[in-house]
């Protein structure tokens, strides 16, 4: 699947416009590998939708890698950043779901350390070649110019889409990361009353 296809079929997925019985069809989609960045800061927690929805959704991709025999790899993080969750094609997802669930936090939001963890996989590990990286959050954080520089060229270089998913932002942010991003989605939720 070339990248543009790979960009629509994301799109799709992160916009709810496939239908669980496509996901019963991996002979359709790509068979490239995922680094998913998971926003886990206080922030993504005080709210129950960030956070249920965000790790849902984890759940649903990791789910259709392993059907597709591919490796995902989920990053978690905060001010600090977790050792990944390593998904192999065909293993048991009960462990990722776990650990989603039971997932730490201390407060803060910091970016630069989980882009290095997920561009170190994919420099480090062949499993991970050409991989997309999915960065989930709902927040912003201080990344230097020649950092976000540094990393667009690594990105193009190691042929990696960025795709960035932003879940409430908060209104009149602009986030840096979307100078590194293929696609953006922002995905905000009805007040709770208000019809869906």
């Amino acid at each position: 699947m070339g990248s543009r296809q790979k960009l629509s079929f994301y799109r799709d997925f992160l916009e709810g416009q496939l239908f669980q019985n496509d996901l019963q069809a991996p002979e359709e989609k790509g068979k490239g590998p995922m680094v998913i960045c998971l926003d886990c800061s206080g922030s993504m927690k005080e709210r129950v939708s960030r956070d249920l929805w965000s790790k849902a959704l984890i759940v649903a991709l990791v789910k259709l890698a392993n059907e597709q025999d591919r490796v995902v790899s989920v990053v978690r993080f905060e001010s600090v950043c977790y050792e990944p969750i390593e998904i192999h094609p065909k293993e048991d997802i009960d462990q990722l779901i776990r650990l989603l669930i039971t997932s730490p936090t201390n407060g803060g939001t910091k970016f630069q350390a989980p882009l290095e963890r997920a561009r170190n996989i994919i420099e480090q590990d062949d499993d991970y070649s050409e991989a997309d990286i999915v960065f989930i959050t709902d927040g912003i954080a201080p990344l230097s110019s020649v950092f976000l520089q540094e990393y667009s060229e690594s990105l193009e270089k190691l042929k990696t889409n960025f795709f960035l998913l932003e879940i409430e932002p908060e209104w009149g942010w602009s986030n840096t990361l979307k100078d590194l991003a293929s696609q953006t989605w922002i995905r905000f939720f009805p007040a709770f009353g208000d019809s869906v």
